[in-house]
């Protein structure tokens, strides 16, 4: 009796412990006071989930910090779960912050990390200006996924000037009519932003952002740049996503971008494997609203490779620049996009007397529109760059001939299937028989397309975004919806990107794209799993402690479950 008494008791302790450690699900409903929802923030813990109920959350933010000021944090095998419950319609739960209180919609505080974030609609209403979530410096590992953020003040996802922010990845987000706030002159109102605005700002240790098939147009601040990478991020991706109807461009600032990447940064553009990615990406109606303002759709500096992108309706279609952080051009690759309807330089370059052959401009298809569009512009001796097998049709500059740059006499429709700026509609797979077929660069062409189809298919690579095949089963049709999606083809069978990036190289860390450490990866190294919550009453410890005494030698000693983030 004594010895089973004692074996009881150690198993009541052990059960005790385990119970109090174990995961937990909490819930918020509308109506909810921000007291309240401040007490449920303070009282999670690793592996811990949060569900926000359909309906309207008003004048509520999400500030993720504990009573003590401190970040709300999981563990890389504990993450936590912040999600929305979509009601029988598919809408989510609407988190309506008040900007007047000078609220976000979420606050991811100094030490957040091995977060999820799922699922949540957020807006941001007020006379001032604030984001609809808004980084702060330390916040790493954290995944922002399937929400809706829109008719916000300021900036959509900012992490602008926060420095020590790594493994994010911001993935099918719709974000739109962001920066309403447009009597603020200094409202940006990007869809998302991070770095520093100039050298002496510059951001330290950001890197490993993973900015994936997002959905991000209508932007509505003072510039309106779509998706910023400003000085100080590095080894980060921008891939996949669909942007249009930015920059807005109306503040005094006469050029702005739909892309900006100015560069990996002081101690990073010499080094290859610290690169940023641009890759895959659709920008569709960067052209300024404004007359005399002359907007880019994708800006990129040293550090930074330019890939199977697809730019329509721009003013300049890629500018690559020498920024002042760098001594001389190192790591530029501009390779296999397609610029269709550049009002004025489809292609420009700067800064390269000093290039060498790690500054890669190859199988670029460029095509300016008007008497004041030119198909590219190199007014800077090569240097040591490997620049050659580019066609262009618009005027030329005459400062680079045959094999670097190569005029077009061909007619569009001969070129392209359906050469347009309308999406839906256009499609730029190459016609049968163009003469961009098999006669871009071997040496440096990507191994995959716009389609994550695989180069070459012919004798060589094509020239452009898309790889010309006889199998369209993955060719999407251009739409105004997160790529892949309502249309056919696409990038992978559930209409994202594979977890690896199928051929591109360096996609980003991590194994997923995303962080290193990803939340909510990993296992509990057991199948079997026990019921979620934290159960205090006593009747629930013995019963269990019962089953267990029953099984143990049987079963699988199971940690408690937790949601694994998809």
């Amino acid at each position: 009796m004594r010895a089973s008494a004692l074996v009881a008791a150690t198993l009541l302790s052990i059960l005790s412990a385990a119970t109090v450690a174990s995961a937990a699900d909490y819930t918020l409903s509308p109506g909810v006071a921000q007291s309240a929802v401040a007490k449920q923030i303070d009282a999670l813990e690793p592996g811990d989930t949060l569900t926000l109920l359909p309906g309207e959350y008003d004048g509520i933010d999400l500030d993720l910090m504990h009573a003590d000021m401190s970040g709300v944090a999981g563990t890389a095998s504990k993450p936590i779960t912040i999600r929305g419950k979509a009601d029988a319609g598919g809408n989510l739960p609407h988190v309506v912050a008040n900007t007047t209180h000078y609220q976000e919609a979420v606050r991811l505080r100094p030490g957040c990390a091995y977060l999820a974030i799922q699922s949540l609609h957020l807006s941001a209403k007020g006379t001032q200006t604030q984001a609809g979530i808004f980084i702060d410096s330390g916040v790493h590992d954290v995944q922002i996924t399937d929400a809706v953020i829109e008719d916000v003040t300021g900036i959509g996802i900012q992490a602008h000037s926060q420095s020590d922010v790594h493994d994010l990845l911001i993935e099918h987000n719709d974000i739109h009519d962001t920066g309403t706030n447009t009597s603020d002159g200094n409202n940006g109102g990007q869809g998302f932003q991070a770095g520093g605005f100039d050298p002496t700002t510059a951001t330290k240790n950001v890197y490993h952002l993973v900015v994936r098939r997002n959905l991000i147009h209508d932007i509505t601040g003072q510039e309106g740049d779509c998706i910023g990478l400003l000085y100080g991020v590095y080894a980060s991706t921008v891939e996949d996503n669909v942007l249009y109807d930015c920059p807005r461009g109306v503040s005094s600032e006469t050029e702005n971008y739909g892309i900006a990447v100015y560069g990996s940064g002081v101690g990073h553009y010499e080094d290859a494997a610290d690169d940023n990615l641009v890759l895959r990406n659709l920008v569709l109606g960067t052209a300024a609203v404004l007359s005399g303002h002359d907007n880019v759709a994708i800006y990129a500096g040293p550090g930074v490779q330019v890939v199977n992108n697809l730019i329509l309706q721009s003013n300049q279609g890629i500018a690559a620049r020498l920024e002042s952080e760098a001594s001389v051009m190192r790591n530029l690759t501009v390779v296999n996009n397609t610029v269709y309807g550049a009002t004025d330089n489809a292609f420009s370059i700067r800064g390269c007397q000093k290039a060498d052959a790690s500054v890669i401009v190859t199988g670029n298809a460029l095509f300016a529109v008007g008497t004041a569009g030119f198909g590219y512009r190199m007014p800077d001796p090569l240097g040591n760059m490997i620049a050659k097998a580019n066609y262009y049709e618009g005027q030329d500059y005459a400062e680079a001939a045959p094999p670097v740059m190569n005029h077009l006499a061909a007619s569009d429709g001969a070129i392209f299937v359906t050469a347009s700026m309308s999406v839906p509609g256009a499609d730029f797979m190459l016609a049968a028989g163009s003469p961009l077929i098999d006669v871009a660069d071997k040496g440096t062409a990507p191994a995959n397309d716009f389609d994550l189809a695989t180069r070459p298919v012919g004798a060589g690579p094509d020239v452009g975004a898309y790889e010309r095949r006889p199998n369209l089963s993955n060719h999407w049709a251009l739409a105004l919806t997160f790529k892949g999606e309502f249309a056919s083809g696409g990038t992978g069978s559930d209409g994202g990107v594979p977890m690896k990036d199928g051929g591109s190289g360096d996609v980003g860390p991590g194994d997923d794209g995303g962080s290193g450490a990803s939340p909510g990866k990993g296992s509990s190294g057991c199948g079997c799993r026990v019921p979620r919550g934290r159960q205090t009453g006593s009747d629930a410890i013995l019963g269990f402690a019962l089953l267990l005494l029953a099984s143990a030698r049987t079963r699988c000693r199971a940690s408690a479950t937790r949601r694994l983030i998809a």
